[in-house]
């Protein structure tokens, strides 16, 4: 995978979320190449999020989607782990911090970053009822234009393959 398809695959997730977040975790980062990672983190593009609430139990093989239940530990430390009630041979599974590390990214995250990137105006107004995010004011030699995101290809589950962020006038 190259740095770009990252980038891509960050913002086809975004694009079928139309302007709520996108959260990734420290697995989908691995997956990427770290140069791109370390960039989006550093120009902003994502940012660090609260502890996932929930992950996959990896009790048994069902890897079921369980809520997670946290307890303070002594020393500051936090004891993170899932209760299982799906088997009887498995009662509470302990979950590592690392997992449930997760960052998120969304359309005024995507915005901010190209409007800073080049320098626009940023706008007031954010989002219409079309889905349009304004991002800025383009200024050529004889006249200015709006450039906007335009979100589409919505999927039910956040994560679809199908959408995209486009540039719309």
């Amino acid at each position: 995978m190259k740095a770009i398809d990252a980038l891509i695959e960050l913002f086809d997730r975004v694009g079928a979320c139309q302007g709520d977040a996108v959260f990734v975790n420290d697995e989908d980062l691995l997956q990427w190449p770290k140069a791109a990672t370390k960039a989006m983190k550093s120009q902003k593009l994502i940012v660090k999020a609260r502890p996932a609430s929930s992950t996959v139990c990896q009790g048994c093989e069902r890897d079921c989607v369980m809520p997670v239940h946290s307890l303070s530990a002594t020393a500051g430390k936090t004891s993170s782990f899932i209760v299982c009630d799906k088997r009887s041979d498995v009662n509470r599974v302990p979950i590592p911090a690392d997992r449930l590390t997760q960052w998120q990214c969304n359309t005024d995250l995507v915005g901010k970053f190209i409007s800073t990137s080049l320098a626009l105006r940023q706008p007031v107004k954010k989002a219409d009822d079309d889905g349009r995010w304004e991002i800025g004011m383009v200024s050529g030699d004889k006249r200015s234009q709006m450039l906007c995101l335009e979100a589409s290809g919505i999927d039910s589950n956040c994560r679809g393959q199908q959408s995209s962020i486009g540039r719309v006038h």
